[in-house]
């Protein structure tokens, strides 16, 4: 798949617990990972859960065709780390010789300067390498490190810290600002839905005809990423649909900032909805299907809504 249709087609606004890290395995390096960077990165926790280090290759990814992954990690991980140390040589404009890192890793950086914020990635370097970054990736955050060092897995550790709590920084503001244009309708919809780890639509014709604000609030809501199709149950001949959502980490969150749900439900909410599968019907979901149908209830006021605690991430050495 294309980098651009994977990203326009599966981009959520939610991050996996785990750091991609994109490098060569080859016998060197792959001891690097296991003897400093892993144990970095299992060093730090987001809110109390431990992070894990993630690669892809051949080995590990069980298919041939591994670009989906990769885009995948790219995308969702909180913090993509690149080992930049250099492997080779090319051949520049002016002539001479130049060492440079390996091909796959720097397409990757490529696809992670394009998709994420220059705070979610982490460059590092073996200081034997003797390396200078090119113009292109001077700005982002680059790291020298020793292999089987101590040293080098302690100050990792702290450079992913500080740059997860960065990162976070800048998210917590997009994502307030993301809260503050919600519809009125979407936020009346999360509070009567709030209390479901599926919140379930029934739509009574087949040709799915009506179109009240609950329906907008749903498509709204799909298109933020804060709610994900789970399951369609037809109803009989004529009686049209029903569909049943999940709600996604992040419209967890939001329902947290709006005061919606304690942060103990939102610990219930996910784990009910981790003990269901994507595509089986969740027990009970299809009890008390609500009416489409206008409620006629009073919005609810976005500005005093949006000012909620919300559940703002933190990272910390283990």
């Amino acid at each position: 798949m294309y980098p651009r249709t994977y990203f326009e087609t599966f981009m959520r606004y939610e991050a996996k617990d785990q750091v991609f890290v994109a490098m060569p395995f080859t016998g060197p390096f792959r001891k690097a990972f296991e003897t400093v960077i892993e144990p970095a990165v299992r060093r730090v926790s987001v809110n109390g859960r431990p992070l894990s280090a993630r690669i892809i290759n051949r080995a590990t990814s069980g298919a041939p065709d591994i670009h989906e992954q990769i885009f995948d990690a790219v995308l969702h991980s909180r913090l993509v780390i690149a080992d930049m140390t250099v492997q080779s040589t090319c051949v520049v404009d002016d002539g001479s010789s130049r060492w440079q890192a390996n091909a796959n890793v720097t397409y990757e950086v490529g696809l992670a300067s394009a998709w994420r914020n220059p705070e979610d990635i982490l460059l590092i370097h073996q200081s034997h390498s003797g390396h200078t970054y090119g113009f292109d990736v001077q700005n982002l955050r680059h790291v020298q490190y020793e292999p089987d060092s101590a040293a080098s897995i302690a100050l990792l550790t702290d450079e992913i810290v500080r740059a997860l709590n960065q990162s976070t920084f800048l998210a917590q503001a997009a994502y307030q600002k993301l809260v503050e244009s919600v519809s009125p309708s979407a936020v009346q919809f999360m509070h009567q839905e709030a209390a479901r780890a599926f919140p379930v639509i029934a739509f009574q014709s087949p040709d799915l005809g009506v179109m009240d604000a609950r329906v907008h609030a749903i498509t709204e809501l799909l298109n933020y990423g804060a709610l994900k199709n789970r399951n369609v149950v037809p109803q009989g001949p004529g009686k049209g649909v029903a569909i049943i959502y999940g709600w996604s980490e992040f419209g967890i969150r939001i329902l947290q900032s709006l005061h919606a749900i304690t942060p103990e439900r939102a610990g219930d909410l996910r784990k009910q909805i981790a003990s269901v599968a994507a595509g089986e019907i969740p027990p009970a979901s299809l009890r008390d299907l609500p009416v489409v149908k206008a409620t006629g209830e009073q919005p609810i006021d976005m500005v005093e809504a949006a000012r909620g605690e919300g559940s703002p991430e933190v990272a910390q050495k283990q």
